[in-house]
């Protein structure tokens, strides 16, 4: 009996000789903190800052960069509340980290576009430890029609835009666009589920976090055709609009509470069954919504 267990212990270690062996061979482990990526492997990281103005609107500025070894493309946007914007794509070369800055920095060929005036033009975006900042200058034409640096040891750096989640950049400019006055219209086509034809118009007007406006409509179908009006009163948190809709249709007077979803292309309503509560018409947030989109549009087309 002695014999046996020596015997099974024998092959026991043999085995696991064996599979050691092929481990170190790489051929059955992979240790996933030991994978380095390779330089061929693109890397996205995006940065935003935003300010208020003393206009109540946002300067906004933001920064997107497709890094892939030395080489970088991306997009640069400048979006001031009070003068003109300057947005483009960029394409260039990413410098090695300067330890004592814990930084990199990106030269790059801006392809800008500013009062309908499109340049290409030089470009330097010190970017790490969670921020990015854009160099300014004095730009001179070298003679080509390309703009660089008079002199690249003069620049100033703009505030820093910190680092963000790219996915996020489209809801942050679609929620700082919204502040001040704008304009919405949703329409509906009537069909056989949804018989009634709807054209609804909202004007909006967002200071901080406090919303007013109006909205007005007409609705046509198979038994009823009208028009409504009225007027909007509300808040925003961070992208949703709560509000309440004081209107009057066919001479009768009714308040309903709304939300809303900013997006990247206007508005969605989430419109739920309602429900009477305190003598006014709320959504029932346990039933399903249906999302009711309404595009930006001119505050002129409203009449």
């Amino acid at each position: 009996m002695k014999k046996l267990l020596i015997i099974i212990v024998g092959i026991l270690v043999i085995i696991g000789i064996v599979y050691m062996g092929r481990t170190r061979q790489g051929t059955l482990v992979v240790v996933p903190d030991q994978v380095t990526p390779s330089a061929s492997v693109p890397l996205k990281l995006c940065f935003y800052r935003e300010k208020k103005a003393s206009s109540g609107l946002s300067d906004v500025s933001w920064v997107s960069m497709n890094l892939a070894g030395e080489k970088v493309t991306g997009e640069f946007q400048d979006l001031p509340a009070e003068k003109d914007k300057k947005v483009g794509t960029f394409e260039g070369t990413v410098g090695p980290v300067d330890k004592m800055a814990m930084a990199r920095t990106a030269n790059v060929w801006w392809s800008s576009m500013a009062e309908g005036m499109e340049n290409k033009e030089q470009l330097r975006i010190v970017f790490g430890e969670g921020n990015a900042q854009v160099g300014y200058g004095e730009m001179v034409d070298r003679g080509d029609g390309v703009y660089v640096y008079k002199d690249e040891n003069k620049l100033t750096y703009g505030e820093s835009m910190t680092d963000t989640d790219c996915n996020d950049i489209p809801m942050k400019i679609a929620v700082t666009k919204i502040q001040g006055n704008t304009c919405y219209a949703y329409h509906q086509v009537a069909t056989k589920d949804a018989p009634y034809k709807v054209d609804e118009y909202i004007n909006l007007t967002v200071a901080g976090d406090k919303v007013s406006g109006t909205k007005k409509g007409t609705q046509a179908g198979p038994y009823m055709n009208n028009g409504y009006t009225g007027t909007l009163k509300g808040t925003l948190d961070k992208s949703t609009i709560t509000s309440t809709y004081s209107y009057t249709v066919e001479g009768a007077k009714n308040n309903e509470k709304e939300i809303y979803n900013i997006v990247a292309k206007g508005l969605e309503k989430l419109r739920y069954p309602l429900i009477e509560e305190k003598g006014i018409l709320v959504p029932d947030t346990t039933k399903q919504a249906k999302v009711m989109e309404y595009s930006s549009i001119n505050c002129s087309q409203i009449k």
